[in-house]
């Protein structure tokens, strides 16, 4: 009865011819969809858990893609904001997360008494130095259970006059990864590979690997929010 009805299947497949003559004409749209859904997708990229990165193809020849395998997170200097383990050497991680690869932080720059420091230099080792904490998971209510009595405060920075920065490298004491979270669409810095609870977060979906990323947000401890740091880098080595 209407004049101008159109039947549906005719309005699909318009629509659909539409749609590819516009992808032919602008290849980028194509690839933000590949961006962001499935693991497959990643795959075909070069992305997937087999290749991590290995291979970038957006748009046009494919291009080998070096994966380092230690990376050195330094420049977190706002000791009064905390999350200073931040700071660290990173070493690539036996599994890959969201198609991109994963790295454990396994040494640091530690503060120490100076009286556990020897003539020679050396560290006495004593048996609490051998102990990890370990990131236990938290549910949704957990977590809001937490807040209740919390308050916001400035984080002490006065050091102790028998306390110095270890010169030397040390084991890191905990357990921190950076990882690529699909969820966030950000590189993270966080106890566990897609924990919900993180230190940092840089919003970054193009980059398949974690060099030079810049505009790091941080968890404040003591404000209890999220602040910009642009001092932190992230540089690849290997």
């Amino acid at each position: 009865m209407h004049p101008n009805l159109v039947p549906p299947l005719d309005v699909h497949e318009e629509e659909l011819k539409l749609r590819r003559e516009l992808v032919r004409q602008r290849p980028l749209i194509k690839l933000n969809a590949v961006l962001f859904f499935g693991e497959g997708a990643r795959s075909a990229r070069g992305c997937g858990v087999d290749g991590a990165g290995a291979l970038w193809s957006c748009p046009g020849k494919l291009r080998p893609r070096h994966i380092p395998q230690f990376i050195i997170v330094t420049g977190h200097k706002q000791r009064h904001r905390g999350n200073m383990g931040i700071n660290g050497f990173y070493q690539r991680f036996d599994q890959d997360f969201h198609g991109r690869p994963v790295y454990q932080k396994i040494m640091e720059r530690r503060q120490v008494k100076r009286s556990l420091v020897t003539e020679t230099g050396d560290l006495v080792s004593r048996p609490e130095d051998n102990f990890i904490r370990m990131w236990k998971p938290r549910s949704q209510e957990a977590l809001v259970l937490s807040r209740r009595f919390q308050t916001v405060c400035e984080v002490p920075t006065e050091d102790a006059d028998d306390v110095m920065v270890y010169p030397k490298l040390l084991p890191s004491k905990e357990v921190w990864f950076l990882f690529f979270d699909d969820r966030r669409g950000a590189w993270c810095i966080g106890p566990a590979i897609g924990a919900i609870e993180i230190y940092a977060k840089c919003f970054t979906v193009e980059e398949a690997i974690p060099c030079n990323l810049g505009e790091w947000q941080v968890w404040d401890i003591g404000k209890k929010e999220w602040y910009t740091n642009k001092g932190i880098r992230l540089i690849k080595v290997g």
